[in-house]
């Protein structure tokens, strides 16, 4: 569910995925008459972190309301790219028009001129965002951070994307250097790098001893792999 209403000058997609607007597109034409389709569709681009299938699923019947409701067709098109400024310079380009993507791309777009939060996520709770979590295995002994924190355990972190707000920059801050760890890598045996779904399944199967994710992915999780997820606690 997307809330429309959001004025373009919140924040609020910090730690929330958000629907970004080209600005040569809110600049254009309203709407053409109707049977006066345009030929040139808009591209919506979409991230995928739960795999190309499940977003162009997800995002389909949407993307059909929307041409339906501009009177202009759009092509839903799946982004996949590990450089977030990559989007920027899409909508720089003009290869997409719309898109919805996560913080630090649209920290990007925001921040280069070429385009800007439109929308913003809503569940059907009403959240309009999500947690970072750390997570361990149900039977790891690890109740706190300072149990799993002590140098010499010999522990594995997997730690998300440095890229990641919710899993890397956010926990890297609250659950690290506010209490005094400025770099994990100091407490830790090895310090893995992967998505959420990777660091969920890696701390289910006991390949790591701690890990990094969001409540949002974990909810996914428990849907898709309800035995692995059984085996965390949080």
């Amino acid at each position: 569910m997307v809330n429309v209403d959001a004025p373009h000058s919140r924040r609020q997609w910090l730690l929330a995925s958000g629907l970004l607007l080209a600005h040569t597109c809110s600049r254009a034409a309203p709407p053409p008459a109707q049977g006066d389709v345009r030929k040139s569709p808009l591209v919506f681009a979409v991230i995928t972190p739960r795999g190309t299938d499940a977003a162009l699923a997800a995002w389909t019947s949407f993307v059909k309301r929307v041409a339906q409701e501009l009177g202009q067709p759009i092509t839903l098109k799946p982004w996949v790219s590990p450089d977030p400024s990559a989007l920027a310079g899409a909508f720089a380009s003009g290869e997409i028009d719309l898109a919805w993507a996560g913080n630090s791309a649209a920290l990007a777009v925001v921040e280069r001129g070429v385009g800007e939060v439109f929308a913003q996520m809503v569940t059907d709770t009403g959240s309009t965002g999500y947690h970072s979590i750390i997570v361990t295995h149900k039977d790891s002994g690890l109740k706190t951070l300072d149990a799993a924190q002590q140098p010499g355990k010999g522990l594995v972190f997997a730690d998300g994307e440095t890229k990641s707000f919710s899993g890397h920059l956010v926990p890297l801050y609250y659950a690290f250097v506010k209490r005094g760890i400025n770099d994990p890598a100091g407490v830790f045996k090895e310090v893995r790098r992967g998505s959420h779904i990777e660091n969920l399944t890696l701390a289910a199967q006991r390949k790591v001893d701690i890990a990094t994710a969001n409540d949002e992915e974990l909810k996914m999780f428990k849907v898709k792999n309800p035995e692995l997820a059984s085996q965390l606690n949080i």
